[in-house]
């Protein structure tokens, strides 16, 4: 009971902490509770940012700014909230919607204690913060997650410094369990009756999309909670044209993108409709009040990457960090496969290949544009509608939350008050979990065991988690058979937050792109043999040599080493030598480096005027270059150009000379780049996920790849690097 109520009290902590910094710095708006949390939270993430930026994230400094906000609130109180008179709700309402909330409320606060099993979660959302707390700063290492907005991860990671990732899952918790307030204070600023408001706080919650993410520790259930306050206060503004409201407003339109990086479609949303509606100046404000909750993480990511919205958009910021093939890979996986638009709005309801659905009910949302016939039913419908653009970038349901939620208040808004509460019934009724698999679809993301035992603490959280999660079997490898510091390369996700080891996934950076390429160059070379390119001519000094494509191609350009002659001696590399390249001038060094088994490659399809490039610190006499490559249907295209003494560039060969080469075993040239890394592991799977045919080939020929079998389990492969 110690730890739950450990749990409890840390997942608090920082929500008490914002409400106190809300209070202070709003205390005379006379804004709800919900909305000056939500305007602390941003200000309680800036300063932890801050504290994590100077590595200062200590106790005391926790302790500091706890009592900074908590302590002055005695003595100021904020100003009570004067919402516009509705209609109460009748008493059979009452009841529907306290059993409603009630129920599903229980339901998801069990599994809001128990203990965390989602990828996300495990990976991003509670193993960011748990390894900021132990280092008390920001690690120097840049990865996917690293660079993303951490708007949130900054308040678990000072709940669990308290009480663990039970407490950060208690914080996550706690904005679900507070948006049917936001809604009821929207519903009320647009002039609803209370039922509208709590017809769509319940249309929202009770979709088992939303208990799935507002349980476990995703971002999307507190984005909504801040869509909501800054719909809220622009609605404020809209009732009483005074700017002050635009600035929480705009600080916390401004925290959605802190909270998850599509989120920058809420300010550039309220900017924009304050532009169109020829507000200037309230649209200035709003802009500059966003900042404090953006700034820092695009600064960030500038900073780290030189992409201030990484690890996005790499083809408008191309960096050494981010592969742009791999961008494009990712946004495929997420948007490739599903189904036709036409089968999307069955798939949303009844659960599919979406990652999520909203149950039956959903196809009745459609009615809500009824809601345009009523005052500010437009300005609910199309806000719900360009909520939901992010969804076509990422086919997942839960991305659809934002727009679901302002569509719900749309169908409060448009449907008789006779019949809400059967609709709100029958909603529940369809999105209760032993309801659910009687229609819902096989895979459909839903609930799993109740995990009520573990939630209470009465079952050890190892016990639960060998029984709940597939991906256990790992977490016992790396426990056993690695050391704390020592880092592992991983061809499969791992639950980081369980392993606390250094992991570096496959696809996480251009590192990991390289590493796994590398590997896969050496597994499958049978599949794409190599060629040497080579190009002679008259002996003469150069002061640089230049390998070029003049024309576009579909496919990718790849050389894995680059070998100079002055006659039949060839030209070691000089340390004077510098590299360049266009596109992807920073892997160039691999062209160099003596192993076969590593390449420079553009990562993406090849633009016309492609080239490497070499330069010698002193004019070398050249008199032929050899590019060992993979597709040779490319290498008659190659232009060579050398620069002579005199700075001029010219053509050196007409046409270059392609010839197979046998094919040579490159799994230890592989590997000795993992350890030139720093890797001390590899872990891969040997079934039938995408990265098994490796782990195949791999198994069971240790001693030809240079590796040592660590452990084994459940189809998983550790494999020491001696």
């Amino acid at each position: 009971m110690f730890e739950l109520a450990t749990a409890v009290l840390g997942g608090l902590a920082p929500l008490l902490v914002a409400f106190g910094l809300g209070s202070l710095l709003f205390r005379s708006c006379g804004m709800p509770a919900p909305l000056l949390l939500a305007a602390g939270t941003a200000l309680e993430s800036l300063i932890l940012f801050l504290l994590l930026l100077t590595d200062r994230f200590t106790p005391a400094a926790l302790a500091a700014m706890a009592a900074a906000a908590l302590l002055p609130l005695p003595i100021v109180r904020p100003r009570p909230a004067r919402e516009p008179a509705v209609a109460e709700l009748d008493r059979s309402s009452r009841w529907l919607f306290a059993i409603v909330f009630g129920a599903f409320g229980i339901l998801y606060l069990i599994y809001a204690l128990g203990p965390e099993t989602e990828f996300d979660a495990l990976n991003y959302h509670l193993a960011l913060p748990a390894e900021y707390l132990r280092l008390g700063g920001f690690p120097d290492r840049i990865g996917f997650f690293e660079v993303l907005p951490q708007g949130l991860e900054m308040l678990y990671a000072f709940s669990a410094a308290l009480g663990g990732a039970g407490a950060a899952r208690l914080t996550h918790f706690a904005f679900l369990a507070l948006t049917p307030a936001m809604f009821l204070a929207v519903g009320r600023r647009l002039g609803l009756p209370d039922s509208g408001p709590f017809f769509a706080a319940a249309f929202y919650f009770c979709a088992p999309v939303v208990g799935v993410a507002g349980t476990s520790v995703h971002n999307d259930a507190p984005m909504v909670f801040f869509v909501l306050a800054a719909f809220y206060l622009l609605l404020r503004w809209r009732g009483e044209a005074n700017s002050r409201w635009l600035i929480p407003g705009g600080l916390a339109a401004g925290f959605c993108y802190a909270v998850k990086l599509p989120g920058l479609i809420v300010p550039g949303l309220l900017v924009l409709y304050l532009l169109f509606a020829r507000r200037v100046r309230p649209a200035l404000i709003a802009g500059l009040s966003a900042l404090p909750a953006i700034a820092p993480w695009m600064i960030r990511a500038f900073v780290l990457t030189g992409n201030p919205v990484a690890p996005m958009m790499n083809a408008w910021f191309p960096n050494p960090f981010f592969h742009l093939s791999s961008e494009l890979e990712l946004a495929r996986r997420f948007t490739h496969g599903d189904p036709s638009l036409a089968q999307v709005p069955l798939h949303l309801a009844l659960g599919g290949p979406l990652e999520g659905f909203f149950g039956p009910m959903l196809l009745a949302l459609p009615l809500g544009l009824l809601a345009l016939r009523r005052k500010n039913g437009l300005l609910v419908v199309a806000a719900a509608a360009a909520l939901a653009l992010p969804w076509f970038l990422n086919h997942g349901a839960r991305f659809l939350m934002p727009g679901f939620a302002l569509m719900s208040v749309a169908l409060g808004m448009a449907l008789p008050r006779s019949w809400l509460w059967p609709a709100v019934l029958l909603h529940a009724l369809t999105c209760w979990p032993q309801v659910i698999p009687l229609y819902a679809r096989a895979g459909a993301w839903e609930f799993k065991e109740l995990p009520w035992r573990a939630a209470l603490r009465l079952e050890p959280e190892r016990e639960y988690l060998k029984r709940a999660m597939a991906e256990y079997p790992v977490l016992d490898l790396l426990e056993k058979h690695t050391r704390p510091g020592e880092r592992i390369f991983a061809v499969i996700g791992v639950p980081k937050v369980y392993a606390r080891r250094e992991v570096l996934e496959f696809w996480h950076s251009a590192e990991a792109d390289r590493l796994l390429d590398s590997l896969k160059v050496a597994a499958f070379q049978a599949r794409d043999p190599f060629y040497d390119v080579r190009a002679d001519w008259m002996p003469a000094p150069l002061r640089a040599l230049r390998f070029r494509l003049p024309r576009g191609e579909p496919e990718e350009w790849y050389i894995h080493e680059l070998d100079l002659y002055d006659g039949e001696r060839r030209l070691p590399p000089g340390r004077g030598w510098s590299l360049d390249a266009w596109p992807n001038p920073w892997e160039t060094p691999w062209m160099l480096d003596g192993n076969r088994a590593t390449r420079w490659r553009t990562w993406e399809p090849v633009r016309a005027g492609a080239f490497v490039e070499v330069a010698f610190d002193h004019p070398q006499t050249v008199s032929s270059a050899v590019l060992l490559a993979h597709i040779p249907g490319r290498a008659p295209g190659i232009e060579f150009h050398g620069r002579d003494s005199r700075g001029a560039w010219r053509r050196l060969a007409a046409r270059p000379e392609m010839t197979r080469r046998a094919t040579e075993d490159l799994r230890r040239p592989a590997v000795r780049a993992l350890k030139r890394a720093g890797f001390r592991y590899l872990l891969t799977p040997v079934g039938r996920s995408d990265a098994g045919p490796l782990g195949r080939l791999i198994a069971g020929h240790e001693k030809e790849w240079g590796l040592e079998l660590a452990a084994e389990s459940g189809g998983i492969h550790l494999f020491r690097i001696p």
